[in-house]
């Protein structure tokens, strides 16, 4: 069995020694792309709740996974937070989603649980405390 790099060096090799078929797979996936296309777009109209349930459920494992926590642990933090973003308090049935993981970016450890727009605010300040301190100043002030 190859590893996924062990693959893509013997196919660059393999098009390098032969251009003419990679040349000729390129005109092939041309000629295909519109039926492809409407395949694609006929399968998900006939499976599309199908297709979202498995995207959901795949979606949730992977990104907990990322972050080392399980299911229970989600749930476990989710409690104790009783269902609210550590940061501003609302609840989880406010959004369309579930509350997001915050991770520290350095050591990937999990902080608690954000709702989309908290979790937004400290990823575009990127977990900075002074630019924060410098948002609170500046917000502060007379205008």
């Amino acid at each position: 069995m190859w590893t996924i790099e062990e693959k893509r060096a013997y196919e660059r090799k393999y098009y390098a020694e032969h251009p003419e078929r990679r040349r000729r797979q390129k005109e092939l996936i041309a000629l295909n792309y519109p039926k492809r296309k409407a395949w694609r777009q006929k399968h998900y109209q006939d499976n599309k709740e199908k297709i979202k349930k498995y995207n959901k459920k795949y979606y949730e494992a992977s990104r907990l996974k990322k972050y080392g926590l399980s299911l229970d642990e989600y749930n476990k933090l989710f409690q104790e937070q009783q269902g609210c973003c550590a940061i501003c308090g609302r609840h989880q049935s406010e959004f369309k989603r579930r509350l997001d993981v915050d991770h520290n970016h350095i050591t990937n450890e999990v902080r608690g649980l954000l709702c989309p727009r908290c979790n937004l605010i400290l990823g575009h300040a990127f977990d900075n405390k002074e630019l924060l301190k410098a948002c609170i100043r500046y917000l502060s002030q007379p205008h």
